[in-house]
C-alpha cells in the first residue's frame, strides 16, 4: 500500500516513513509547504490545509501538523499549533526561562482526505518543559524542551522516540482505519 504525504518538513516525512514502513505501507512524500492559517488548534490548522492540499493534488493524501499546549496558567494551552511561531520569537533558551518545569501535552493529528472523506487521527503525550533545552541526537524543532510524563529525557534525547511519540499514536491510528478500510479486517 502507498500513501502520499503532503508536507514541506523532512524530519517529519522520516519520522512517519519509519513508522508506517513498519506496517508494510510505503510513503511517498510531495514537498509541498501548504498555506496554514494562524491558530493554537491543530484541529483547525489541519482541516484548512488539508483541503488546500486536496485541491491541489487532487489523490487521496494524509497531512500532518503537530502543538505544543502549555497547560499552566498563565499559558493555559498556548502556543498550541503556533509553536512554530513561539520558538522563532523565543527561542528555545527564552522558551524554557518564562516556561521551565510547566506541565504540556503534545498533540499530533494526521488528516486524510479521500476526496469525499475528511478523517482527522490523533495522538497526544503528556509531559512538562525542561527548565533548560536538553538537546540530543535524535527529535528536532522544540524537541529538546519536551520531556515526557515519566521520563527524565527530552524527546531530543530520547533514541527510540518513534517509539512513544504523539506522531506514532496518530500514525497507528491512521494504519488500522487504512487497513481496516482496504481490507474488510
Amino acid at each position: 500500500m502507498d500513501i502520499t504525504f503532503v508536507s514541506g518538513n523532512k524530519n517529519k516525512f522520516n519520522e512517519l516513513s519509519d513508522i508506517f514502513s513498519k506496517y508494510n505501507i510505503n510513503l511517498k512524500n510531495y514537498n509541498h509547504v501548504l498555506l496554514e492559517i494562524q491558530s493554537i488548534s491543530v484541529e483547525k490548522v489541519i482541516m484548512e490545509k488539508i483541503k488546500h492540499a486536496y485541491y491541489i493534488f487532487q489523490q487521496p493524501i494524509i497531512i500532518e501538523d503537530s502543538g505544543l499546549y502549555i497547560t499552566t496558567p498563565p499559558m493555559n494551552g498556548f502556543p498550541g499549533a503556533l509553536i512554530k511561531n513561539y520558538y522563532e520569537c523565543l527561542g528555545l533558551d527564552g522558551i524554557c526561562e518564562k516556561n521551565g518545569g510547566n506541565s504540556a501535552y503534545c498533540e499530533t493529528i494526521i488528516g486524510y482526505h479521500n476526496g469525499k472523506n475528511i478523517e482527522l487521527f490523533r495522538g497526544t503525550i503528556e509531559g512538562t518543559i525542561a527548565k533548560k533545552p536538553l538537546y540530543g541526537d535524535f527529535g528536532f524543532g522544540w524537541d529538546a524542551i519536551f520531556i515526557p510524563k515519566n521520563n527524565n529525557l527530552s524527546f531530543a534525547q530520547i533514541e527510540n522516540k518513534n517509539e512513544i511519540s504523539m506522531r506514532k499514536i496518530a500514525a497507528e491510528k491512521l494504519i488500522y482505519h487504512l487497513k481496516k478500510k482496504f481490507t474488510n479486517v
